[in-house]
C-alpha cells in the first residue's frame, strides 16, 4: 500500500496582473500544483473565454506537477474590464480563483472578486472502528474557503442524517474535518462511499470502499483488519529484513491473514498512518486464558501502535486499578506490536461481565471488548473452542541441507492442517515432510521440512489451519536469487535505508546500502514513476568495499510535491531487491491576504508647461506592498529632480507617485514600478518620451558663392529629431523648384544643419530662418 500519486489542483501563486507594450497588452498569470495535468478554463464574469486574435491561453510545466497558467489579452480596451476567473480541474478535484480588471474610478461599483480556495482533500477518507466494530466512522479533512457543503453517498444514494447515521463537519481555520458515523453496523452497510465538498469556487470528491470479507461462525462483530503494509510507509520502518543465506536461497516472510471478518479500505482510497506515528489498533480478538485450577484468569489481546500506547482496562463502566487481585501489563511483542494483559486472581462470580481494553497514544485510541461468563458454579466459563490463529510470524531456519519452515498455531479443537505451494497442496515425499507438535494447551508447532531445496521449490507457501470455529492462513514467500559464490549473487540490502536532511533543509539525501555481485543496476521510483536526474535531483552509486555499494538520491530545495513513497530497485543477473522509503514534506502555509491589483490604470501626466512630469497609479493590496521604481532596469533613487511618494488613501488602497522636475532628453526611457507583498507581485510599465523644441544655435550665413550665379546659405539647429525647415525671402516663403533647394543633415547627435541654395539675383538678399 503506498501513498496516492494523484492530487487535486491547488494554487501556489494566485492570479496576478501585469502589462506590457505600454499597457496595450495585459497578462494574467498564476501557478498551481496538480497531478495529473489539469484542464484550464478562463471566464470573464460568467462568460467562458475562448482563444482568438486578441486572446491567448498558455499552460507551462515549471517543475514536477507544477504549472504556470497564463491568459494574454492584446489591444486592451475599456470593455475588457471585469472579473476574470480561472478554473483548474483534474480527476482529483477542482480549484478556482479570480482577479478584477478595472479601468474606472474607484468609487464606481464593480463585481465582487471571489477569493479563496476550492475544496481539496488534505486527507482522503479513512475508516475508523469503535465499540468493537459496532460503530464505524468515515473521516476526511478538506481545505476550502469559503466553507464547503459536504455530502455523503452510499452506492450512489445520498446518506441522510438519521438514527444510525450522523453527519458532522468541524472547522479548523481554512480546514474542515468531515465525519460520517454509522451506528450498529451491518453487512448491508458494505459498498462504495463517496464524499463531495462544494463551494462557490469549485467541487471535489473522494471515494472509499467498505468490504466485509467472509467470517467464521464464531465471529459476530466486524473487526478492523490492520494492513501490515501500512507500517512500511513510515520512513524509519521502510526497510525490515533478515538475510538468511541457505542453500543459495533468499527468504522473505510476509504477514499473516486474519481469521476474522474484516473491514478493509481498498485501492488508493485507503487511509495511511500519519507520518509521525500510528494510532493504536487491535489486530486480534481478545482471548481468555485460565489456570488449571480455575482460580486465575488472564485476558489477553494484541495491538499495534507507535509510540507505545497506554493501556486502561474497564469492567463495565468502572476502570480497573492494579491491586492484589488485578495485574495490568503491556509488553512489546515485536516491532510496533504490543501484548496487553489483565490478570485476575481468585476469580469470583461478580467478576463476570464485559471487559474493555482501551489503548491510547497521541495519535488516537483503540478499543477491544470481551465477555467473561460463569457456569452454574463459581468457576469462570471459558469458551469451549477457539478458531485457529497464528500469534507470531512464520520462521525459517536451516539444519544441514534441510530447510525448515515453522509456524506457531493456537486452536481448539485440534485443527486440520494443509500446506500449499502456490495453489497446489503439498504431500509428504522423500524430500518433503510435514510435522505437528503440541507444545502447551491449544498451542501447536507446525513444521514443513524441505531437503536439498532447488529453484523449483521457490514460490508462495501457505499453511492453512481449519476447525469448526474458523480457519486462518500463514503465508511465506520463497524466492531463489543465487548465493554468495565466486560466480556472483543477487543484490540484498544490508542496512536500513536512511533519509538525511541538511541543517538548512535545502537538501534531502536518501541512502541505501546493498551487497551484490556483479555491481547492480539501480533504478529509483517515486510511486510507480521512474526518478530521473535533473538540476534538482542527483543519483549516485559508490563502491564502499568489495561487493558493497552505497546508493544515494539527493533532492535539492525539496518542496511538498517531492513527498511520497520512494523505492530503490537493484538488479543484476542473479536477482533483484527493493527498499522502500517514505518522504513526508509539509508545505509552507499559504500567506493570507490579497496580491496587488490595479484600481486605476497607470499613467503619465505633464504639468507646469512640461517642467514637471508625474507618473502615478492606484493599487489595492493586503498586506501593504513594498514599492521599487526602476528606469531601464536600474533602481531609481530620490534626488533634487526626483521625488517618490506612497500613501494609503483608503482601506487596502494605495496611491503611488513619482515626480520628475525639469525633465531632459536623458530622462526619457522605460520606467517600471514594482509593487509586491507576501501574496503577489505587480508591475506598472510606463514609457517617457521627452522632445525638445528645435533651437537655432547660429544665425544663417552665406558660406559659398559660385561664380556669382549661385549662393548657399546655412544655419545650425539643435533638435532631437530632424526638424521641418522653411526658408523665407523677405516675407515670402521660398518654395523648392528647379532653381531653389533646401537640405537638412545631421552634423552630430542633436545638431542638424540646414542649407539653402539659390541662383544670384541683382537685388540684395535677406536670408533668415523661422
Amino acid at each position: 500500500m503506498g501513498v496516492a500519486e494523484d492530487f487535486a489542483p491547488s494554487f501556489t501563486q494566485k492570479p496576478q496582473l501585469r502589462q506590457e507594450d505600454d499597457g496595450n497588452k495585459l497578462i494574467f498569470e498564476c501557478q498551481l500544483l496538480a497531478s495529473p495535468k489539469p484542464e484550464i478554463q478562463w471566464f470573464r464574469s460568467d462568460t467562458l473565454l475562448s482563444e482568438d486574435t486578441r486572446t491567448n491561453f498558455q499552460i507551462k510545466s515549471v517543475g514536477t506537477n507544477k504549472y504556470l497558467v497564463v491568459l494574454e489579452l492584446d489591444d486592451v480596451i475599456e470593455t475588457d474590464a471585469g472579473l476574470y476567473k480561472v478554473k483548474a480541474k483534474n480527476t482529483m478535484g477542482e480549484v478556482a480563483a479570480s482577479i478584477n480588471l478595472n479601468f474606472s474610478p474607484m468609487d464606481e461599483p464593480k463585481e465582487k472578486q471571489i477569493d479563496g480556495l476550492a475544496p481539496t482533500f488534505a486527507k482522503k477518507p479513512a475508516i475508523r472502528q469503535e465499540e468493537d466494530g459496532k460503530r464505524l466512522l468515515f473521516e476526511c479533512r478538506i481545505q476550502a474557503d469559503p466553507r464547503p457543503v459536504v455530502s455523503w453517498f452510499h452506492n450512489g444514494n445520498p446518506v441522510s442524517e438519521g438514527p444510525r447515521h450522523k453527519l458532522r463537519i468541524d472547522k479548523d481555520g481554512h480546514s474542515y474535518f468531515a465525519t460520517l458515523e454509522i451506528q450498529n453496523v451491518t453487512v448491508e452497510d458494505a459498498g462504495k462511499y463517496k464524499v463531495t465538498a462544494k463551494n462557490d469556487l469549485g467541487e471535489s470528491n473522494a471515494t472509499i470502499s467498505l468490504n466485509f470479507d467472509s467470517c467464521s461462525n464464531s465471529c459476530t462483530t466486524p473487526c478492523l483488519y490492520f494492513i501490515i503494509h501500512y507500517l512500511t510507509l513510515k520512513a524509519e520502518l521502510s526497510f525490515f529484513s533478515v538475510s538468511i543465506v541457505i542453500a543459495r536461497v533468499l527468504l522473505a516472510v510476509l504477514c499473516l491473514d486474519s481469521q476474522f471478518r474484516r473491514v478493509s479500505a481498498l485501492g488508493d482510497e485507503a487511509p495511511v498512518p500519519e507520518k509521525e506515528g500510528i494510532k493504536p489498533t487491535f489486530t486480534e480478538r481478545p482471548v481468555i486464558r485460565q489456570t488449571d485450577d480455575g482460580a486465575n484468569v488472564t485476558l489477553e489481546c494484541r495491538c499495534v501502535g507507535d509510540p507505545k500506547p497506554e493501556i486502561q482496562w474497564y469492567h463495565g463502566k468502572e476502570e480497573i486499578r492494579e491491586n492484589s487481585r488485578y495485574t495490568i501489563t503491556m509488553e512489546k511483542d515485536q516491532v510496533l506490536y504490543w501484548l496487553a494483559r489483565l490478570e485476575i486472581n481468585n476469580v469470583k462470580r461478580n467478576d463476570r461481565g464485559e471487559y474493555r481494553a482501551m489503548a491510547k497514544n497521541r495519535y488516537g485510541t483503540g478499543v477491544a471488548t470481551i465477555n467473561l461468563n460463569f457456569e452454574g458454579t463459581e468457576t469462570a466459563k471459558i469458551p469451549d473452542g477457539k478458531a485457529p490463529r497464528f500469534p507470531k510470524k512464520p520462521t525459517i531456519r536451516q539444519e544441514g541441507d534441510v530447510l525448515i519452515m515453522e509456524c506457531l498455531l493456537e486452536a481448539n479443537p485440534d485443527p486440520d492442517i494443509t500446506w500449499f505451494q502456490s495453489e497446489n497442496s503439498i504431500a509428504d515425499s522423500p524430500r518433503v515432510r510435514m510435522l505437528r507438535q503440541t507444545t502447551t494447551k491449544d498451542i501447536y508447532l507446525l513444521t514443513l521440512e524441505i531437503a536439498n531445496p532447488t529453484r523449483e521449490d521457490g514460490g508462495h507457501y501457505r499453511c492453512n489451519a481449519f476447525n469448526a470455529y474458523g480457519e486462518s492462513n500463514a503465508n511465506i514467500a520463497l524466492n531463489f536469487q543465487g548465493g554468495d559464490d565466486a560466480a556472483g549473487f543477487a543484490p540484498s540490502f544490508i542496512e536500513k535505508p536512511k533519509i538525511i536532511p541538511n541543517e538548512s533543509g535545502t537538501l534531502i539525501t536518501m541512502k541505501c546500502k546493498c551487497k551484490a555481485k556483479p555491481k547492480p543496476t539501480v533504478t529509483w521510483f517515486r510511486g510507480t514513476t521512474v526518478v530521473k536526474e535533473s538540476s534538482k535531483i542527483s543519483i549516485s552509486v559508490a563502491d564502499v568495499q568489495e561487493d558493497v555499494y552505497e546508493l544515494s538520491l539527493e533532492i535539492k530545495d525539496p518542496s511538498a510535491p517531492d513527498g511520497g513513497t520512494y523505492r530503490c530497485h537493484v538488479k543484476n543477473e542473479f536477482g533483484e531487491s527493493n527498499a522502500n522509503l517514505n518522504l513526508n514534506i509539509e508545505a509552507e502555509p499559504e500567506p493570507e491576504g490579497e496580491g496587488p491589483t490595479f484600481v486605476e490604470k497607470p499613467r503619465i501626466t505633464s504639468q507646469q508647461n512640461g517642467k514637471l512630469v508625474i507618473m502615478e497609479c492606484k493599487v489595492r493590496s493586503d498586506p501593504k506592498p513594498d514599492i521599487i521604481w526602476y528606469k531601464e532596469g536600474k533602481q531609481v533613487t530620490e534626488s533634487s529632480k526626483i521625488t517618490m511618494s506612497f500613501e494609503k488613501i483608503e482601506e487596502d488602497v494605495y496611491y503611488i507617485k513619482l515626480e520628475l522636475r525639469d525633465p531632459g532628453i536623458e530622462d526619457s526611457g522605460l520606467y517600471k514600478c514594482n509593487i509586491k507583498n507576501a501574496v503577489g507581485e505587480l508591475n506598472a510599465n510606463l514609457t517617457l518620451n521627452i522632445e525638445i523644441i528645435p533651437v537655432i544655435k547660429e544665425k544663417p550665413r552665406v558660406i559659398k558663392i559660385i561664380k556669382k550665379k549661385t549662393v548657399i546659405v546655412e544655419c545650425k539647429v539643435l533638435s532631437k529629431f530632424a526638424p521641418d525647415c522653411t526658408w523665407f525671402k523677405e516675407a515670402d516663403a521660398v518654395r523648392e523648384d528647379s532653381r531653389h533647394s533646401v537640405h537638412v543633415e545631421q552634423v552630430k547627435d542633436g545638431n542638424l544643419q540646414s542649407s539653402w541654395k539659390s541662383p544670384m539675383s541683382k537685388k540684395q538678399t535677406k536670408v533668415y530662418i523661422s
